[in-house]
């Protein structure tokens, strides 16, 4: 993710303590993992100011992958075509 820019947002529980976090992952590579660092002017053990986090990945729904300017295209065409072709049907029929 670094270099994307996407947002990452901290999922924190209904008690306020730390359950995860959300965020945008480009392209999805079996065994990645990441790393996170904290900073604090009032850390006493600089040593353990880095952790190893796991990467859970899943696919992308269905919209998202629809959303691209490509598939807009390819939704827009399929429509013009559909209604070309219906009206070409009603002038037939009548």
């Amino acid at each position: 993710m670094r270099g994307t820019g996407a947002p990452l947002t901290l999922v924190r529980t209904a008690d306020g303590s730390f359950d995860g976090i959300n965020g945008r992952i480009d392209r999805q590579v079996p065994g990645a993992g990441g790393t996170v660092r904290t900073y604090s002017p009032y850390d006493r053990t600089p040593g353990n100011d880095t952790a190893v986090i796991p990467v859970d990945t899943s696919p992308a729904a269905l919209w998202r992958a629809l959303s691209g300017p490509v598939a807009r295209t390819a939704i827009a065409a399929a429509v013009a075509v559909a209604v070309v072709h219906r009206s070409r049907r009603r002038r037939r029929s009548g």
